[in-house]
């Protein structure tokens, strides 16, 4: 943390007449994840915006378009708790589909709180500078995200999936032992109409399936206390007729190859 100052070397840059508030470099020193800059901006948001699209420009980064929202988090994963305040304008400045890309959010005001952050580009399963989209292999729209428990603040992570078959991870910071957590989660789905069909719990691990109201989909939530102060978090949504197919499919293959080879 740097109070009225901002690294130079990650290339954020400053406005005229701005106030300086801090910044704040999170991971390794020699090979940071992320740099939040913090300022007081005179002007209006649209006046602001303005400014930092010509010097991003002139750095080679363009901005996505104005509607571009940060994530909440994995659809049908885990709810990002962890958002920055809300903001009147936001943007993100990218250069290339891989490689470092910069977050601005605009607030209210004049002068305007800006909050802009620097990110490396190598700690997220899909970059939001790239053409492809994250891609759902299931109508995940349909599945609502889990969400925190009061107090609890929850990284949402990547997933990735394939037909049938979506999974998505994530972090809670708390010591709440596995079970509590889980329980938490279980009262949500289950709020949601989900059934319970088996779960085991235990303070370290606990894990629990349900049959969700969409479809003929099930989901497993899975809370690992791999440390004190953290809890790892996986769900698995699938659908079991889709699965059940594609296991078929693979077993049909298998013997064909088989009599071939007898053949």
């Amino acid at each position: 943390m740097q109070v009225g100052a901002v690294p130079e070397r990650f290339g954020i840059p400053v406005p005229k007449d701005a106030r300086v508030i801090g910044s704040v470099v999170r991971g390794p020193e020699d090979d940071p994840d992320t740099v939040n800059a913090y300022f007081d901006v005179p002007g209006s948001a649209e006046q602001i915006r303005k400014t930092f699209d010509e010097a991003f420009g002139a750095r080679g980064f363009k901005p996505k378009p104005h509607g571009w929202r940060p994530s909440s988090g994995q659809p049908g994963g885990f709810e990002h708790t962890m958002r920055p305040m809300a903001m009147a304008q936001g943007a993100i400045y990218c250069s290339g589909e891989e490689g470092p890309y910069y977050m601005l959010g605009i607030g209210a005001g004049d002068p305007a709180p800006v909050n802009l952050t620097w990110h490396s580009g190598q700690n997220m399963g899909w970059h939001p500078c790239s053409s492809r989209g994250p891609g759902h292999p299931m109508e995940m729209e349909d599945v609502p995200s889990l969400s925190a428990p009061p107090g609890v603040m929850i990284q949402g992570g990547g997933g990735g999936g394939s037909p049938g078959a979506w999974y998505a991870h994530g972090v809670a910071f708390t010591a709440m032992p596995a079970r509590e957590l889980l329980a938490h989660f279980a009262s949500e789905l289950e709020a949601s109409g989900a059934k319970a069909l088996a779960r085991e719990d235990a303070d370290t691990a606990s894990w629990g399936r349900w049959k969700l109201p969409t479809k003929d989909l099930e989901t497993i939530v899975g809370v690992v206390a791999a440390h004190p102060e953290m809890r790892l978090l996986l769900r698995y949504t699938y659908s079991p007729k889709v699965q059940g197919r594609q296991a078929r499919m693979m077993g049909s293959t298998w013997s064909s190859s088989v009599f071939r080879g007898v053949g």
